[in-house]
């Protein structure tokens, strides 16, 4: 499994705050909406490998970057997390930043749980060991 995740924390439940312009941005990516302890997000993700299986949405995959540093310019005041995912279960390595207004203010990359620390960016006291994003499950339930 390979997959990019990108996690926009809402403030009010404002659930439709990026919808539309992250599906236009990104229109390979799924657009959810996720409860997560005392925190919502708005998830847009994609599952790489079957982006890279089809001729159309391949060129998605390599304008990915460029797009999420346009986005994080016009919202400048927006932490925006982004997560790559490559393995399946226990044998996940995941790399992860903190884009803020095209900089990445925090990096962090590692098996397991090393995702944790882009989670508790936004909630600091979170432990993450019970978020199910990185699964193929998700991942194929969501689609």
């Amino acid at each position: 499994m390979e997959a990019s995740y990108i996690l926009l924390p809402l403030v009010d439940y404002n659930e439709n705050a990026f919808n539309a312009e992250l599906s236009e941005l990104f229109p390979f990516c799924r657009v959810v909406n996720i409860d997560y302890h005392t925190q919502r997000f708005l998830i847009a993700f994609k599952d790489i490998e079957a982006l890279l299986n089809d001729e159309n949405a391949e060129k998605e995959v390599y304008e990915y970057d460029t797009k999420l540093e346009y986005f994080s310019r016009k919202h400048p005041y927006l932490d925006i997390g982004v997560i790559h995912v490559v393995g399946e279960d226990k044998n996940c390595f995941y790399d992860g930043y903190i884009l803020k207004n095209r900089k990445k203010i925090k990096e962090y990359s590692g098996m397991h749980d090393a995702y944790v620390p882009i989670i508790k960016h936004f909630m600091p006291e979170c432990r993450g060991v019970d978020l199910n994003i990185f699964t193929r499950e998700f991942l194929n339930k969501s689609i």
